[in-house]
């Protein structure tokens, strides 16, 4: 297999030149720039695909940034864009983030130097601050083509996919009270993250229809973790032993929150009715089966993708913004109150 050397050698420039050009960090003359062209597609170097980008300035790489790839949600939706993008020919960088905003932030900028074609940027922790804000304005500046997925864009900058998490926190909160609970208890997600906090907004609207006051609600903020999920479900039972209902905000939490009810012996739904916002396998395997307000990730991945696919090519689109409505499934955890 032919190395940089090999390119560099055949071209009769030095292997730092090589390189730079390979990572748009220099500017060569034209005739220098198509020697090192052609030795790449000569010596079909890493492979031929290098080349061709080159040549055709155009690349077949798309990068996707997530927080943590181990939630179900995240790894349901880059493997969805995965599988539409490789149809058309595009292959997958992915970054995971492990919830560093320093993390991202080195990522997103170190692949910048290299032949991408776009990027989809999945949530962000303290999206609400917008901590990455500089870099995605440069982004933008420089027409770099970006999608992102439930994360915050004020100003409508780029193309957008939404999961309506007020609504299907609204939607999980009323099948509570609709059961006849009154005591129902909130783990939300990171308050630092805006679907999180849209999420909190729901859950509120909901018992403002049968509290006034909302500092009788009882909520607990979370995170999106198993860990998280067990640790909140303690801390909020402990403070609040009267809570007949309970709603999670994220699915790794929401298990969490099972697993922290079995063990304290709190039987489900017969002491608490326990549902979660984001609909997973894992919800439908435990017993019991627990009652949930999801989405179609699936849908999230390839829409996701056909915006960015647009963008490159530049195609216009019907929606730039779009929003995905939840559906509730109701299965054994949750029940009438008596």
């Amino acid at each position: 297999m032919a190395t940089i050397r090999d390119v560099a050698q055949r071209a009769g420039v030095a292997v730092s030149t090589v390189s730079r050009f390979l990572n748009k960090n220099i500017n060569l003359p034209e005739k220098t720039e198509q020697k090192i062209i052609r030795a790449i597609d000569e010596l079909n170097f890493s492979p031929n695909k290098v080349a061709r980008s080159l040549v055709s300035k155009k690349s077949e790489i798309l990068v996707v940034v997530v927080p943590d790839i181990s939630s179900p949600f995240f790894s349901h939706v880059v493997k969805d864009i995965e599988k539409s993008a490789h149809k058309d020919g595009f292959n997958v960088i992915l970054c995971d983030t492990d919830n560093n905003l320093d993390k991202e932030r080195e990522q997103i900028n170190s692949l910048r130097n290299s032949f991408i074609a776009g990027y989809i940027l999945v949530g962000a922790i303290d999206d609400v601050n917008d901590p990455c804000g500089d870099i995605l304005k440069n982004m933008q500046e420089k027409g770099e083509p970006v999608v992102l997925i439930d994360r915050h864009n004020s100003d409508n900058t780029f193309p957008q996919v939404i999961h309506d998490k007020y609504l299907a926190t609204l939607m999980a909160t009323e099948h509570l009270i609709r059961l006849g609970h009154r005591q129902i208890g909130f783990i939300t997600g990171d308050l630092r993250v805006y679907s999180a906090l849209n999420a909190l907004k729901g859950f509120k609207a909901a018992m403002a229809n049968i509290s006034k006051n909302e500092s009788d609600m009882i909520v607990v903020e979370g995170g999106f973790d198993l860990d998280k999920g067990i640790r909140s479900t303690e801390m909020l039972l402990q403070k609040h032993p009267q809570v007949t209902g309970l709603v999670v905000f994220s699915e790794l939490a929401l298990i969490g929150a099972y697993n922290k009810l079995m063990e304290m012996g709190i039987s489900i739904p017969q002491d608490i009715s326990l549902i979660g916002i984001g609909e997973t396998d894992l919800a439908k395997i435990v017993q019991p089966p627990l009652t949930t307000v999801g989405f179609d990730f699936a849908k999230t991945g390839e829409l996701a993708y056909r915006q960015l696919k647009n963008l490159i090519v530049g195609k216009s689109m019907d929606e730039r913004n779009i929003t995905l409505k939840p559906e509730i499934f109701i299965r054994s955890s949750t029940r009438f109150l008596d």
